[in-house]
C-alpha cells in the first residue's frame, strides 16, 4: 500500500530504492564472503543510485569507511590491507559508473562539472520561503522556459551551496527534524509496524556475530529522517527505505517469535500464531488499506485522461499541474506542467507550445497558481470548457480546449 501511494507519477524514488538495497545487499554479501567482485559491483550499483538522485554518494562514503573500519564481526573485521582494499574497490566502481556523466555535462556546458538541479533542492532553506515560493522559483517563464532558472542554479557545486547556506539549513533542522519523524507514523502506516520495527531494532540491533551489519542497517533505517532535515522532508523521501525498515519488522518478528517459544507451551505456541495469522496479520490492513487509497488517491486523472482518449482522439496535448498522469490515459505519455504565469501568459505558451486541452484543478490552482485564479471563476472565451469532472476531495476539475489562434 505504501508503494501504490507513492505511484501515481513516474518519479525516481522506486529506482534509487532497489540500486540502493542492491548495493547494500552486494556489500554485506562482499565483506561476509571476502568477495571483491561483490564488492566492486556494489561501488556500481551506487554509482547508478547516485544517477538516480545525487544524494547516493553520501551512502557511498559510509559504506566505504565501513569496509575501512572493519569492526563489528560477520566479515567486517578483517587485516588492515584487506579492508583497505576493499574501501578503494568500491570507490573505483563507483567513478566508473559516473565518469560518462561528467563527460556528458562537459559536452553540454563546456566546463567539467558535477552539477545539476538537484542544487535547487540544495538552495531551497533560502530560495524558498514557503512552498508556494517553491513552485514560483521552479515553474516560473522566462525567456528559454523555466529549465534555464534550474540549469543556472545548477551550476554552482552543490557542496558550496551547501556551505553557503549552512546558517539557513542550521536553523530549520530542528524543525524538518521534527516533521520526518512525525511522517514515520504515516511512513509505519501499520500499528505491527509501529511495534515491530522498534521492537527488531531494540531485540538484535547490536548482538550476534553479525553486530557491524545490524548496526549497518540501523544507520540506513534512520539516514533519511537525518539526512533530509537538511533540505525538505516528503514522504515519498522517506518510502524509499521502506524495505530496510521491513527488515527490522522481520527482527521484531523473531524477538516476538522467541518470546512466545519461551513463555508458551508449544501447543498453545501454535494456537497464538494460527491467530496471528489468520486476525492480526497485514491482510485485513492491506484490503483496508486498498479501499482508503481507492477513495483517496486521484483516480479521477486517470477518469479524465481516459474520457479524453475516448471523446476527443488519442495523442493529445494536455497541460496539467505537475505529477499529474491524465495525458498518460490519454494516449500520450508525455505529461507537461502548467507554469507559473497568469492566464494571458498561459494562453501565448499553450499556443506556442500546441498544447489543445487544459486541465483545472479548482483546489490545486488557488493553492499553487493564485495568478490563474481567473481560470476558475470567470475564464476567457479562450478556454472553451469540454468537460467537468469531481475530485477525489469532492473539488471541481474543469478540463477546457485551447484552440489554435486564428
Amino acid at each position: 500500500p505504501n508503494l501504490l501511494s507513492l505511484s501515481t507519477a513516474a518519479m525516481t524514488e522506486s529506482l534509487f530504492s532497489l540500486l540502493l538495497l542492491t548495493a547494500l545487499w552486494l556489500f554485506l554479501r562482499g565483506t561476509e564472503r571476502s568477495s571483491g567482485r561483490s564488492i566492486g559491483a556494489a561501488g556500481l550499483f551506487l554509482g547508478l543510485a547516485y544517477l538516480t538522485r545525487p544524494e547516493a554518494i553520501f551512502i557511498a562514503v559510509v559504506l566505504a569507511a565501513a569496509a575501512a573500519a572493519g569492526r563489528g564481526g560477520g566479515g567486517f573485521a578483517a587485516p588492515r590491507a584487506v579492508r583497505a582494499r576493499r574501501a578503494m574497490l568500491l570507490a573505483a566502481f563507483f567513478v566508473a559508473a559516473v565518469i560518462p556523466y561528467f563527460f556528458l555535462l562537459h559536452a553540454g556546458t563546456g566546463r567539467w562539472t558535477g552539477g545539476s538541479k538537484a542544487a535547487v533542492n540544495l538552495s531551497s532553506p533560502l530560495v524558498w520561503r514557503n512552498d508556494l515560493a517553491r513552485e514560483e522559483f521552479v515553474y516560473s517563464l522566462n525567456a528559454e522556459g523555466s529549465a534555464r532558472r534550474i540549469e543556472e542554479t545548477g551550476r554552482e557545486n552543490a557542496a558550496s551551496v551547501l556551505w553557503k547556506q549552512r546558517g539557513a539549513i542550521a536553523s530549520r533542522y530542528p524543525g524538518n527534524l521534527a516533521a520526518g519523524f512525525d511522517l514515520a507514523t504515516v511512513l509505519f502506516t501499520s500499528p505491527f509496524l509501529l511495534l515491530l520495527v522498534p521492537l527488531g531494532l531494540a531485540g538484535g540491533a547490536a548482538r550476534g556475530e553479525r553486530r557491524g551489519a545490524s548496526l549497518l542497517l540501523m544507520f540506513f533505517g534512520i539516514f533519511p529522517f537525518l539526512f533530509y532535515a537538511m533540505f525538505r522532508v516528503e514522504l515519498r523521501y522517506l518510502g524509499a527505505y521502506l524495505p530496510i525498515h521491513l527488515l527490522w519488522a522481520g527482527a521484531g518478528c523473531v524477538v516476538l517469535a522467541d518470546w512466545f517459544r519461551e513463555a508458551v507451551s508449544p501447543r498453545r505456541f501454535a494456537r497464538v500464531i494460527l491467530f496471528a495469522l489468520v486476525f492480526g496479520s497485514l491482510v485485513p490492513y492491506a484490503i483496508n488499506k486498498y479501499v482508503v487509497t481507492a477513495r483517496s488517491e486521484p483516480v479521477e486523472w486517470k477518469e479524465i485522461g481516459r474520457w479524453i482518449r475516448v471523446n476527443e482522439g488519442e495523442n493529445a496535448r494536455i497541460l496539467a499541474q505537475p505529477g499529474c498522469s491524465i495525458s498518460y490515459y490519454a494516449g500520450n505519455p508525455t505529461a507537461t506542467f502548467i507554469p507559473w504565469t497568469d492566464e494571458a501568459g498561459l494562453l501565448r505558451y499553450a499556443r506556442l507550445n500546441r498544447f489543445e486541452y487544459v486541465a483545472i484543478d479548482e483546489e490545486y490552482i488557488r493553492a499553487a497558481r493564485p495568478t490563474l485564479r481567473a481560470l476558475v471563476e470567470k475564464p476567457s472565451a479562450d478556454f472553451r470548457t469540454v468537460g467537468e469532472f469531481k475530485s477525489g476531495s469532492g473539488g471541481r476539475i474543469v478540463l477546457y480546449r485551447v484552440d489554435p489562434s486564428s
